[in-house]
């Protein structure tokens, strides 16, 4: 009998011993991240100038300043420009890719008025916080990557114009830009 509680006892540790060694505890370990984000918009801007010679093709590069004097050639003295930025909002610091499609030909209110040329040259946009600095570039040589500083930049787009000649009467042209602007995902 002493035996067989002996061989009990051993069996009973062994057993013991062995379901103490495979025990494995797991624990679930959560992960929370918040992340804050300012969805990214586009105000409008714009451009308009007034007082041109017909025949004549101006060089009107894009004014952050909003001087409206860089006009060149003056050759009516009735020559000026507004140019106004349009306001890209987003994530402070956020990296964003900022293309601008850009008209070559506007046509007038008048029907059988010919149309007007508009030209691109690395003075024609500018981007920059209001008050600068300021980068300028040529609209058409593709998408530019901006950083949004304090949340806002802005962005100010200004053809060089061809005036046609032989105008019967004053004529106003119209047409429009498109400023597009996403986010640029970061990587790893």
């Amino acid at each position: 009998m002493k035996r067989f509680m002996f061989v009990m006892l051993i069996v009973l540790a062994a057993g013991g011993i062995n379901s103490v060694l495979a025990q494995v505890q797991q624990a679930i370990y959560p992960f929370e991240v918040s992340v804050l984000t300012a969805a990214l918009e586009v105000g409008e801007g714009g451009f308009s100038v007034e007082g041109l010679a017909p025949g004549t093709c101006y060089d009107i590069p894009a004014d952050p300043l909003g001087d409206g004097t860089y006009i060149n050639p003056l050759k009516t003295g009735e020559e000026a420009y507004t140019n106004d930025g349009a306001t890209i909002t987003g994530d402070p610091g956020a990296d964003v890719q900022v293309s601008i499609s850009v008209p070559t030909l506007l046509g007038g209110a008048a029907l059988e008025a010919p149309p007007l040329s508009l030209s691109y040259d690395g003075t024609s946009a500018a981007w920059g916080p209001d008050g600068g600095p300021f980068v300028f570039f040529n609209p058409q040589s593709g998408p530019q990557v901006v950083n949004l500083f304090s949340g806002e930049i802005l962005v100010w787009v200004s053809p060089d114009i061809c005036t046609p000649t032989n105008l019967l009467e004053e004529i106003t042209y119209e047409g429009q830009a498109i400023v597009t602007a996403q986010y640029i995902t970061p990587t790893p």
